[in-house]
């Protein structure tokens, strides 16, 4: 029990940083298909949005996968991942925070 308690803050945290973020920064969509995904899911970014950088997050918290891409559109494979719900940042060139989450089936 005591080995589950500091990954389930961990991700408490991070879900209360996305709440945070999400209200403080503009409102902006992101199309993430298919979700749920048994391999690769893509995420389009709103027009005005250029990735500059990626971030995947376990269900324990870790960062599982990082990626530096200057792209609208992100490709993101899950393949050798195990199945749970996973969490992703993307930071924009335009200096903003966008989060998401994807089941991996």
């Amino acid at each position: 029990m005591k080995n589950l308690i500091a990954p389930l803050f961990t991700l408490m945290a991070l879900l209360c940083f996305c709440q945070l973020h999400s209200t403080e920064l503009e409102k902006l969509k992101l199309e993430s298909y298919p979700n749920p995904t048994s391999r690769t899911f893509s995420v389009d970014l709103p027009q005005i949005q250029t990735a500059e950088r990626l971030e995947v997050i376990g269900y324990n918290g870790q960062p599982v996968l990082f990626e530096v891409n200057q792209s609208r559109t992100i490709e993101i494979d899950l393949l050798h991942f195990p199945p749970g719900l996973y969490l992703y940042h993307i930071s924009t060139a335009e200096g903003k925070l966008l989060t998401g989450k994807v089941l991996k089936l």
